[in-house]
């Protein structure tokens, strides 16, 4: 079947921008939808519109959550948005390959990663406290 650009641009709104639900409403594969999506211009532009409004929406989330000092949300948002004032997500590929065994911990640590410290910060400084 021919597809035309204008059945891709009526399928995007209210999408998010998930090539499966634009395909879905256009009755074609993913990867048609994709290909539209992505090399026909006018396509691309609704398309990109989509995505932008709901990463809008996310980021609206995340205020919310910030407004209530939702602290593991402050924290996530400052390494990923603050890494030029020292924020920067360094320890993510330290806790993949960290081999923790949790029953060693004591009360004053399960206590301090339970109010948000972090758990490498914990276990590097337990006898501080």
């Amino acid at each position: 079947m021919a597809y035309r650009a204008s059945q891709f641009i009526e399928a995007i709104p209210g999408s998010g921008g998930i090539i499966s639900t634009i395909a879905a409403r256009v009755g074609c594969h993913w990867h048609t939808a994709r290909r539209f999506c992505m090399e026909v211009k006018a396509v691309r532009e609704v398309y990109d519109d989509e995505v932008e409004k709901t990463y809008d929406m996310a980021e609206a989330v995340v205020l919310k959550a910030l407004q209530k000092e939702d602290v593991p949300t402050a924290k996530w948002y400052l390494t990923m948005k603050a890494a030029n004032r020292g924020y920067a997500p360094t320890q993510k590929n330290e806790i993949m390959s960290a081999n923790i065994d949790l029953s060693t911990l004591s009360d004053e640590q399960v206590r301090r990663i339970a109010d948000g410290e972090d758990i490498l910060s914990v276990m590097a400084n337990s006898g501080k406290g």
